[in-house]
Order: C-alpha cells, then structure tokens, then sequence
C-alpha cells in the first residue's frame, strides 16, 4: 500500500489503521509511508534514501540508534 491513510484527519487515519490491522491479521502488509506514525505500529522498517537502504529494524530500535529514522521522527514530533 502507498501511503493508505495520506489524505486523512489524524481521527480517521487512527480509524482506517486500526481496521486494516484487524482485517489484515495474520498476512504480510507491505507499505509505502512517508508518514512516521503510519509505521510505528511495524514490526520492520525499511528506511530508503536515494534509492539505498539507509536502515533497517523495529521502530524503537530504528529510535533508538538515532540515525535518519529518528531524524524524521524529531522532526515530525518537534522533539
């Protein structure tokens, strides 16, 4: 999927995920964000930049190493 809650309002975002975890249970989902939160619920990101794996991991752990994954998480939440 490609960014499938881009052009939603935070509530309806929250909403839409929640039914695609539900209904998807259990099946591999593949998505394509350029949203932070719309991956923080992954068990595996893949963080592309330029057309290279730049990093790759759980989410907290992606946090955790401070590198370009946590450079887009700072600035998506002003930390």
């Amino acid at each position: 999927m490609n960014e499938p809650t881009g052009g939603l309002d935070e509530h309806t975002e929250r909403l839409a995920t929640e039914l695609l975890r539900e209904r998807l249970i259990g099946r591999t989902i593949i998505s394509i964000a350029h949203q932070i939160n719309t991956v923080m619920d992954s068990d595996l990101v893949m963080v592309i930049d330029q057309g290279t794996v730049s990093e790759m991991g759980e989410p907290q752990e992606l946090l955790s190493r401070k590198g370009m994954f946590w450079q887009l998480f700072r600035g998506i939440k002003g930390v």
